[in-house]
């Protein structure tokens, strides 16, 4: 069963588990941001040339620039989800 936010407006859910967080993507936007950060790490991985640093570093500059601004999207639009577990249990 796929978790449910707490907020109507959060693009992602996320959930606890131990020490560690799961966001996972729970409405059209969620899955649109996380396509487009999928479709543009696949898109600058030709540009990578092994031979010249210049090039790998740009790419890890641009990985790493990419992949903080999709955590802190997904941050900040997540929400906890809703413990459907409770219910009913009493």
């Amino acid at each position: 069963m796929a978790a449910r936010p707490q907020r109507a407006d959060a693009w992602f859910v996320r959930t606890r588990r131990g020490i560690s967080y799961n966001i996972m993507p729970c409405t059209r936007q969620g899955w649109a941001v996380t396509a487009a950060y999928c479709l543009f790490v696949l898109l600058i991985a030709p540009v990578i040339d092994p031979s010249s640093p210049v090039h790998v570093a740009a790419w890890l500059i641009l990985l790493l620039a990419a992949t903080l601004l999709f955590a802190l999207v997904a941050w900040r639009t997540s929400s906890p989800a809703i413990d459907d577990s409770q219910k009913g249990s009493d």
